[in-house]
């Protein structure tokens, strides 16, 4: 019982920082799109 616990906390902890890398990385690629479009604007 507490090895099962063990391991659902594990992947629980995985599976939280590969979601917040994943969002890190929608954002950045979010941001830069953001910016390309405000520049055209500019221009």
């Amino acid at each position: 019982m507490h090895i099962k616990y063990d391991e659902a906390a594990m992947v629980c902890k995985v599976f939280l920082w590969g979601s917040i890398e994943y969002i890190n990385e929608m954002l950045s690629i979010i941001i830069l799109l953001n910016k390309e479009d405000s520049d055209e604007v500019k221009a």
